[in-house]
């Protein structure tokens, strides 16, 4: 059972280690990854004989991209080669940080080189070392540390992978493979062998110039009559080779150098020998030489559209073009050693010019242009203050007489929302009225100079012009907009509301205390009333007081009291029902 538990646990192991591994190479190594730069080994063979030298060329396929830099140590098996020279002659670079080196106890080729300016090419010649031959066995040797540095300003190294040589050594050359035979011939000719059709995969086209060498293998269709082929590479164009090796219809070569080179291929029947096919095979894997960008004036100047001027050669397959790039942009192809740039803006301004010869080598050289501004102009006075969707702004500065000068309307981010243009006069005047509709937010103009030549002066800003929406009341030139509008008018209700409340708050306590002091006072002259007529009914029942001469005058006094308490109390009621409303 703990067996089995030590197995899954294995296996979820691995399983994780793998999908960390798919991830890796999926996922983040690619990121890490810029264009591609290989150190290639050329070697004049791929089998020596004891004694024999041979030379090896390194080379760096950079794969269009511009370098300036290499460094790389060389590893190869001490027993059985060994370096009797170090050649730097036809090198792209041309400042060695540290020289090359070469160690045959180790087995080792050391060097660090570098270059004022960036090359590009499939086959950049580095270094040639030359090998004498020792001991018997495979030889190996291999790139087993390097750099290639881009020429980008930051020194990117662009260095990926290398393409080391695998060198056979025998005794003797009788031990070195013949060509492979084809099958005998099977028919009689009747005349001479057609000329061959040559075809070569690694340089397909004759007419073609290629910046990159290597080993490579021809092929051609053998007619059944043929018994012989007679092959020959070398730097004569009409040449005819007479020495057949057999019969055979292909055959690989090693790597050719730098140069015009013809494959000559002839058939031999019983008749004798045909036409001979000439394939030309042409091979430039040097850059054009360094060169030097001038421009027009060595100081700054306020010319915004310059000329440069820049030239360089190229030995074999001669200049086929060059590139101008401005600031990495606005690429110009001219087939002249000069050219007029386009117009720029004030300010430093970074030109390269790239040189490709006819096998797309480069070589490339940097210039920087500083162009000056012309005067800037003024803005005087500029409507800050605008409505919504209603335009009228309106705007008036100085500059220089009879110039261009350039609006531009920028809003809080800064993006341009309107585009126009204005004429200084005579004077210098000028003054433009910009209709444009604006939504609300706050706004910056921008007014620049232009004179005829293009030349612009730098940007000078208005102060901030603030859009919004047009007020619903104006008092006393206070503009009060729809939303303040709206707050008043809930305010004042508000106030009213609350104010009418108080009122008649205030009016009901009045009311109540009025009521209360009317009644109080009513219900004091009714008891005076009652009392007035108590004290008289005591009187009557008084029998000796009683006299109808007295009672007559009692009556008389009390029903007088009454009426006037009852004339005082109506109009004291009727004033009170009055101010209760």
């Amino acid at each position: 059972m703990a067996a089995k538990k030590k197995k899954n646990i294995n296996f979820i192991i691995s399983a994780l280690v793998i999908l960390a591994g798919v991830f890796l190479y999926a996922f983040v190594l690619p990121k890490f990854q810029t264009e591609a730069a290989t150190f290639r080994l050329l070697s004049t063979g791929e089998t020596f004989t004891i004694g024999e030298t041979f030379s090896m060329d390194i080379k760096i396929d950079s794969e269009d991209k511009s370098i300036n830099g290499a460094q790389a140590t060389l590893q190869f098996p001490a027993d059985k080669i060994e370096v009797t020279k170090l050649d730097k002659t036809d090198s792209v670079f041309n400042l060695w940080l540290a020289e090359p080196s070469f160690d045959n106890q180790k087995g080792e080729i050391r060097f660090i080189a570098a270059s004022i300016s960036g090359f590009s090419g499939a086959s950049l010649q580095v270094l040639k070392a030359t090998f004498k031959v020792k001991g018997i066995g495979t030889a190996d040797i291999v790139v087993s540390d390097g750099a290639i540095t881009a020429s980008d300003g930051s020194g990117t190294n662009v260095f990926s992978t290398s393409q080391g040589l695998g060198l056979r050594i025998v005794r003797s050359k009788a031990e070195i493979a013949r060509p492979p035979e084809a099958g005998p011939v099977t028919e009689e000719a009747l005349g001479f062998p057609a000329k061959p059709v040559v075809k070569v995969p690694l340089y397909p086209d004759s007419e073609k110039w290629y910046n990159f060498s290597g080993d490579f293998s021809a092929s051609w269709d053998l007619p059944r009559s043929v018994s012989a082929v007679a092959v020959a590479v070398n730097t004569v164009a009409n040449f005819n080779p007479t020495l057949t090796e057999g019969l055979f219809g292909h055959k690989n070569f090693s790597a050719l150098a730098d140069g015009v080179w013809y494959l000559h291929v002839r058939f031999k029947n019983n008749i004798g020998f045909g036409q001979t096919a000439h394939y030309k095979i042409s091979i430039d894997s040097a850059p054009p030489a360094p060169f030097i960008v001038r421009g027009e004036t060595d100081v700054p100047t306020d010319n915004p559209a310059p000329k440069i001027f820049f030239e360089t050669t190229d030995q074999l397959s001669g200049i086929a073009r060059y590139l101008v790039t401005v600031d990495g942009r606005s690429e110009i192809q001219s087939l002249a050693t000069e050219t007029t740039l386009p117009t720029l803006a004030p300010g430093r301004h970074g030109v390269k010019v790239i040189a490709f010869d006819a096998a797309a080598n480069s070589t490339e050289s940097s210039l920087e242009i500083e162009i000056l501004p012309i005067s800037s102009p003024s803005i005087s006075s500029v409507r800050t203050e605008i409505y919504a969707g209603e335009g009228g702004l309106s705007v008036n500065g100085l500059a220089l007489p009879d110039i261009k000068i350039l609006i531009n309307i920028k809003n809080e981010l800064g993006t341009s929302v309107f585009s126009t243009e204005a004429f200084a006069d005579q004077g210098g005047e000028w003054s433009i009225n910009i209709d444009k509709p604006l939504k609300k937010g706050a706004y910056v103009m921008e007014a620049t100079a232009e004179d005829s030549r293009g030349a612009l002066s730098l940007p000078v800003s208005s102060s901030q012009i603030n859009v919004r929406s047009r007020p619903f009341i104006i008092v006393d030139n206070l503009a009060i907009g729809p939303s303040a509008s709206i707050i008043i008018l809930i305010l004042i209700f508000a106030i009213s509301f609350t104010l009418g409340s108080w009122t008649r708050k205030v009016a009901k306590e009045s009311r109540q205390r009025r009521i209360l002091i009317a009644q109080r006072d009513v219900n004091s002259q009714l008891l005076n009333i009652r009392k007035d007529v108590g004290t008289l009914i005591e009187k009557h029942k008084d029998k000796e007081a009683c006299t109808p001469k007295n009672i007559e005058n009692e009556v008389n006094y009390i029903l007088k009291k009454i009426d006037t308490n009852i004339v005082k109390n109506k109009e004291y009621i009727l004033e009170n029902i009055e101010d209760i409303g």
